[in-house]
């Protein structure tokens, strides 16, 4: 999910699935998304990796 949003919420599915997931919870400033279980409590990279896409760090003015 491109935009501009403050509050990046990752929560993990509930079944067995391999898709990255996008809600839309109607807030501004807020994205929330579904990842899927990893193997151990690191997650499942390749998720993680999609997730993360794009991402930049700015830096205080």
């Amino acid at each position: 999910m491109r935009g501009k949003f403050q509050l990046l919420i990752v929560n993990n599915h509930q079944e067995d699935r391999t898709d990255v997931i996008y809600e839309d919870w109607g807030l501004d400033g807020i994205c929330s998304v579904l990842l899927p279980k990893g193997e151990d409590w690191r997650g499942f990279n390749h998720a993680w990796d999609a997730c993360m896409n794009g991402f930049k760090l700015k830096t205080p003015k």
